[in-house]
């Protein structure tokens, strides 16, 4: 009635003739799927949550279906979500249901079998098999997404559940997070994270929200009526079975990242660039065997051979798609490893395998195993085996590093300097910080690179392939409290020139005054080729101190970085959450030290792809989606993220942007040639 504008209208011929004669008209049917699971609940003491819509007809023919599936044993018990106050005129409230029961029980006059089922369904609510809960989440203005966080008790009581029955229009907006998704968009990806067990949506279209349809489906339907989502002539049956825990339900990815899809680029990255990487560190071990065993002792001559055999075993498992298995490591990481594997096999429907389960979890998933390897060796278990790579590219990129010390140096030693200049400086090395994140080695596959000319003209030279540049709301973050100490939490990504770049953004952003204290977020073991880890840092500072032959500003920015860490002015931090398969959003629960501790900080800044990844929830949203909605609720204080896209997961653009880009080069979303400036404040 909130379309009908409050006029009543109900069914005028048989109710149960509608089904064959609408039939037609629904969109999307997963009937089948909610059968196949309610067969495998059946007898099981199950629960099952209504979340109601309407009051009236409706409402009679959901206590139809909830007596069918009490009697028939595929639940013992129903729950029905009601709305606390009146709710877009026709929405069932507590005292609805009651009143249709007892009118119902009255009806004798009608027909006698409103009565019986009247009596039915009081006995049912007598007996507890039916419950009835209000909740003020279900009037509050969030998406559903949102719940955990907002009303934690309610969603807790929704993971109870065996399945949750959404019913009507408001319910499925709110399922979809008000997105107007394209509506080929799989209903799972549209759900956005809100998993706390099997759902399902009916659901007749009164808005033009819509998602998980076939293609061409909206488009004949809009042929044959273009109000088709307004009237609700048209419905979908929706289900997704991923339920989805404390763990799996952070994982939450969509179909273009499942590596099954032969054309996706997760797919391309598993089958053809994880085994390349297996193979590169194989080669290492054998070619440079002399030099490893006089650096870890004589006990490593065998331990290589064993570990050169065990990493090509891992190799087959991945390229014969073996199942997942668990870590033997007794590292304190391994347990939260082998937790959300359990996980995954609880809630999938088939045991994980390397191209059967969540890209960014396979991916992080081969080099958790590639370390597990040398750390169960006895000599070989603080070898970084990436750090020959990663050292090469800082030396490869050695003149580049120069040409910005020359100029860094004038303009950190310059005294009383405008703050437009300030600014403007601020602008050029945050970009020079930015295109440096193209050099990535896990992208390369190891082979080192490097800026060939002036890095400092990357930024202008790139302005064209900056999709996002919010640079300016980072400038008045950082200038829009003076005189206060701002400490910043910097997640770093690459080695290399990179990392170089990073520090340069750092010593610059300490000397003007824009932050007082600057912590430095690294992995703990060799990661993704070339992310830095705490030695990375070290050694970088330390041998940039000793090219005093080669260049005099370059020892001496490295001598006021080593005066920054000696002071504490730098901090160097590592935490094992960074090399988790949990997306960030997990963090509060996963790690509550972690996330108390970037909430200290005035700004954390995020560096390259798979911490974007992370970011966003490894959700491929469409382009034009907000980056603040894509954080899911990640929000321990402001963020930014300097990214260059080297993954299909992008969000924040601007209409028609990621099109363009796409005109122009088939692969502008997976080479590193586009990039992205983004922040979002927290409130």
């Amino acid at each position: 009635m909130s379309i009908s504008l409050g006029s009543a209208s109900a069914a005028t011929s048989d109710p149960l003739t509608l089904v064959n004669q609408l039939e037609y008209f629904i969109l999307a049917d997963d009937s089948l799927k909610i059968w196949s699971k309610l067969l495998d609940i059946r007898n099981k003491n199950s629960t099952i949550d209504f979340v109601c819509d309407n009051a009236g007809y409706e409402l009679f023919t959901d206590l139809c279906l909830a007596d069918f599936l009490v009697t028939y044993g595929f639940a013992s018990r129903i729950r029905f979500h009601i709305k606390v106050l009146p709710w877009f005129v026709s929405d069932a409230m507590v005292h609805d249901v009651t009143w249709t029961v007892d009118t119902l029980k009255n009806a004798g006059f009608h027909s006698a079998h409103l009565p019986e089922l009247g009596s039915r369904w009081q006995n049912h609510i007598d007996s507890d098999a039916w419950e009835l809960i209000p909740s003020d989440f279900w009037t509050l203005p969030y998406e559903y997404w949102a719940m955990k966080e907002v009303d934690s008790k309610l969603y807790s009581k929704l993971c109870e559940a065996a399945m949750i029955l959404f019913k009507g229009d408001l319910n499925y907006r709110k399922l979809m997070g008000e997105v107007n998704w394209l509506a080929t968009e799989s209903f799972h990806n549209a759900l956005q994270g809100f998993h706390p067990s099997n759902i399902a949506a009916l659901r007749t279209i009164k808005a033009d929200v819509v998602s998980g349809l076939k293609p061409g489906l909206a488009e004949a339907a809009a042929a044959r009526d273009p109000q088709w989502n307004f009237a609700g002539d048209y419905g979908l049956i929706q289900y997704d079975g991923a339920a989805c825990d404390d763990v799996t339900e952070e994982c939450a990815c969509v179909d273009v990242k499942s590596i099954e899809k032969e054309v996706s680029f997760a797919y391309v990255t598993v089958k053809d660039r994880l085994p390349v990487i297996i193979t590169q560190v194989v080669d290492h071990l054998a070619r440079d065997k002399d030099k490893i065993i006089k650096e870890y002792g004589e006990d490593a001559r065998e331990e290589v051979k064993t570990v050169i055999g065990r990493l090509s075993e891992l190799k087959n498992e991945l390229q014969t798609n073996k199942p997942l298995i668990e870590l033997k490591s007794q590292k304190r990481d391994a347990y939260q490893w082998n937790t959300f594997l359990e996980d995954q096999r609880k809630t999938g429907h088939q045991e994980p395998r390397w191209f059967g389960t969540v890209w960014l979890y396979a991916e992080c998933y081969m080099y958790r195993r590639m370390w597990q390897i040398f750390e169960l060796t006895q000599s070989l278990a603080q070898f970084d085996y990436f750090r020959k790579l990663k050292r090469n590219s800082l030396m490869f990129s050695l003149d580049g590093c120069v040409t910005v010390c020359d100029q860094l140096v004038i303009e950190l030693n310059r005294q009383k300097v405008p703050l437009s200049e300030v600014k403007e400086m601020f602008g050029r090395i945050l970009k020079l910080s930015l295109w440096a994140n193209k050099f990535d080695m896990s992208i390369s596959l190891g082979v080192s690179s490097g800026p060939t000319s002036d890095p400092l003209d990357l930024a202008p030279h790139n302005q064209d392939y900056l999709l996002v540049d919010q640079s300016e709301l980072i400038w008045d973050k950082l200038t829009g409290t003076p005189n206060t100490n701002h400490l910043l939490d910097f997640v770093l990504d690459n080695a290399g020139f990179e990392l170089f770049a990073d520090l340069c953004l750092a010593d610059f952003l300490c000397t003007f005054g824009l932050v007082s204290k600057i912590r430095f977020h690294a992995k703990t073991m060799p990661w993704f080729v070339s992310d830095a880890m705490l030695g990375d840092v070290e050694w970088t500072v330390n041998t940039l101190g000793e090219v005093g032959s080669y260049s005099q500003s370059v020892p001496e920015l490295a001598s006021r970085w080593q005066g920054y860490i000696k002071s504490g002015v730098w901090e160097l931090l590592a935490s094992d959450f960074w090399t988790l398969p949990y997306v960030f959003s997990a963090m509060e629960k996963k790690d509550p030290n972690l996330y108390d501790l970037l909430r200290e900080s005035s700004l954390v800044l995020f560096k390259g792809d798979l911490n974007y990844r992370k970011l966003t929830g490894e959700t491929n949203w469409p382009p034009t989606h907000s980056f603040h909605t894509a954080l899911k609720g990640f929000h321990p204080t402001n963020v930014a993220i300097l990214r260059t896209l080297k993954a299909d997961t992008v969000c924040g653009l601007g209409p028609g942007q990621a099109e363009m880009a796409e005109e122009k080069d088939t692969d502008w979303n997976l080479t590193g040639k586009y990039g992205l400036i983004q922040f979002d404040p927290v409130f």
